[in-house]
């Protein structure tokens, strides 16, 4: 599957980077203005469990970074990760993803990321070619993003939680899709700068 190789390749430095995003963000989140006064009356526990979701988060993205070098690794492509330069529009996801921004704002893009991880996932997944191509190693990254704990809320879901209520006041629907759709469009346009690489010959700098 060349378009998997060239996802799996092209999409890499956004995947490498995202931990240590993860990390730069909850360093401002949680220095930030305390939330206290803040008339919600969950918002002190959810706060609360502000930093270890984000922790949650990170440790996630480190195993799934690993789980990604699996999958290329099950494509015969391992040994190219990282050695091209990023595609333009791969590094407007990063720069999009990580950019310092207020809490809601953050807080929703990285909502977005998992809510990208979990279409893909489950699109591939329910392909016979994919699982002819991919071994079962080479498939854990994205079998992660569907496969969830049938009691506790995911971190997707504590995130958005947690984003709805330090939002003052309550967020409208389409102030929320507004942030969502942004990132969503950077991914569709980094997705579909992947797929015009196929086009063309891999060269390396």
């Amino acid at each position: 599957m060349a378009a998997l190789r060239g996802l799996i390749l092209n999409y890499w430095p956004f995947v490498d980077t995202f931990p240590k995003q993860i990390s730069t963000a909850a360093a401002r989140m949680l220095q930030g203005t305390p939330l206290v006064g803040y008339n919600y009356e969950d918002l002190s526990k959810l706060w609360e469990l502000a930093s270890a979701l984000l922790q949650g988060m990170k440790n996630d993205e480190m195993a799934h970074r690993e789980l990604w070098i699996k999958t290329a690794h099950s494509l015969g492509v391992d040994g190219q990760l990282g050695r091209d330069k990023p595609l333009d529009e791969v590094n407007q996801v990063i720069a999009t993803i990580g950019e310092a921004a207020d809490r809601f704002t953050t807080l929703l893009r990285f909502v977005t990321v998992e809510i990208v991880a979990e279409s893909l996932s489950a699109t591939l997944l329910a392909s016979d070619a994919f699982k002819a191509t991919v071994d079962g190693p080479g498939r854990q990254w994205f079998v992660a993003h569907v496969t969830h704990e049938p009691e506790g809320l995911t971190h997707e879901e504590l995130a958005l939680r947690l984003a709805m209520a330090i939002h003052d006041p309550y967020p409208t629907e389409t102030e929320v899709e507004d942030i969502i759709r942004g990132a969503v469009s950077r991914f569709t346009e980094a997705g579909e700068a992947c797929m015009r690489t196929l086009e063309l010959p891999l060269t390396h700098h």
